[in-house]
């Protein structure tokens, strides 16, 4: 059996309020799938965060995204897709995703914790499971509760050949908080994760058994920080044979935006010939159907004079000389940026601070009376929290401020007790892993 391993489509993004970018990522799904189609695949993985938003979908993305899958399962290949923590199922609503299970071979776990489903192929039964996303970033609690569903799942499924998460694996990107790769099950012979954006591929063999973990990244370029990384390996999918028992895993490689990037200071002798040679560069790989981003970060430093004007002028210049299609095969967009010696020179005025984590704690245990173990943890959660509230994740907030309607000391620091009683939650409810929930602590909280 041929699986096409997706993840990471984030259909509906727009790259720096540049709107064609939308479209062009989409045009980029769609040749995908279709490059996938060709080579005969018999199922289809999407590992997560298949929508960019879940609040702000636009109904020509959201149209675009059923007529792809629609393409998909029109010639009888099922489709299995867990959410990410871009488009997974809120508390109070439906994920986008929902509309994809109006197509009878579309597999998801909704709002449950987990599927399982099985495909046939040469009169061979494939049996994969897909878990539901669960955030973890904030809490050692919510990591645990995740892996005991893991752990659930593994055991009542028995044997099984495909686990799909959208899930970080600290192994490979230690600076977000997830699950370890002792977390993940040995049962499965092929992992399909999301979230990384970038191209995994681990085999390992523990008591005998085979297993490759494994991430395709990202579909296209999202950000700067992938620049490099798309160089190196490209962007695209996997195509996985689960025919063998240890899975053979091939890289397929698709159109990606053109994107490059330029570092400079402000003098025009530096600036001048790096934007020159970049846009040099792109109007090599531009088309019309493939526009390209110049993405130009100036460093500078206190009392540096910089023209943004001449700058702009400048890459008009250069495109009306190098491209044949039209100056807008080209996108380019500025970011000023103070170089770290700025602030160094700030900081000298006065001694250097401690940890961030370690102040507050130190101010928590003073102003409130508490121990330094309750002031550091109470600060780690004052800390998820303006994460929280930055990227608007609401749900986040909401498990956070559970967590700390925990603690016991909140009746010795003046809150009422009766504003810190749980009470049970609801059963089946996945997006909340912890066990109770809050009732009038988030109120008292959010005032």
């Amino acid at each position: 059996m041929l699986v096409a391993h997706f993840a990471d489509t984030h259909l509906g993004k727009t790259l720096y309020n540049i709107s064609e970018t939308m479209r062009q990522f989409i045009d980029h799904f769609e040749q995908a799938v279709e490059q996938a189609l060709k080579e005969h695949v018999d199922a289809f993985i999407f590992a997560g965060d298949f929508f960019d938003d879940k609040h702000h979908l636009p109904n020509r993305v959201l149209k675009r995204a059923i007529d792809i899958v629609g393409r998909i399962t029109s010639e009888g290949k099922p489709v299995f897709i867990v959410p990410g923590d871009h488009d997974r199922w809120p508390q109070r609503d439906d994920s986008p995703i929902e509309l994809l299970r109006l197509f009878s071979n579309v597999y998801t776990p909704g709002k449950e914790i987990f599927f399982a489903e099985k495909a046939l192929k040469d009169g061979r039964e494939y049996v994969f499971a897909g878990l539901n996303y669960f955030n973890v970033k904030n809490s050692e609690q919510s990591r645990q509760a995740l892996y005991k569903y893991i752990q659930g799942m593994d055991r009542a499924l028995g044997k099984y050949d495909v686990l799909i998460m959208h899930q970080n694996i600290e192994n490979y990107f230690p600076l977000e908080k997830g699950l370890s790769i002792s977390n993940i099950p040995v049962t499965p012979r092929y992992v399909a994760m999301g979230h990384l954006h970038r191209r995994i591929i681990e085999k390992r063999v523990i008591d005998g058994r085979s297993q490759v973990i494994a991430y395709p990244g990202s579909i296209d370029i999202f950000d700067i920080d992938e620049v490099e990384e798309a160089r190196r390996n490209g962007k695209g999918f996997y195509i996985v044979d689960l025919t063998p028992e240890e899975p053979v895993v091939h890289t397929v490689k698709v159109e990606a935006t053109p994107f490059e990037y330029v570092e400079t200071g402000v003098a025009e002798s530096e600036w001048k010939p790096k934007i020159a040679e970049a846009l040099a560069r792109l109007a090599k790989q531009v088309n019309p159907g493939n526009k390209g981003i110049l993405y130009v970060k100036i460093f500078v430093k206190a009392g540096d004079m910089v023209s943004l004007e001449r700058i702009e002028g400048f890459i008009v210049d250069e495109k009306k000389r190098r491209l044949q299609g039209g100056l807008e095969l080209i996108f380019h967009k500025f970011v000023r940026e103070l170089v770290k010696e700025t602030f160094e020179k700030a900081s000298r005025i006065t001694q250097q601070a401690r940890g961030e984590l370690d102040t507050l704690a130190d101010f928590l245990a003073r102003e409130l009376g508490i121990s330094p173990d309750e002031a550091k943890k109470l600060a780690e959660h004052v800390e998820g929290l303006k994460e929280a509230f930055k990227q608007g994740d609401e749900e986040a907030v909401e498990q956070i401020i559970e967590e700390l309607a925990r603690a016991t000391f909140w009746s010795r620091i003046g809150i009422p007790d009766e504003y810190v009683k749980l009470e049970e939650a609801k059963p089946g409810r996945v997006s909340e892993p912890s066990a109770h929930k809050p009732s009038r602590i988030t109120d008292y909280f959010k005032r």
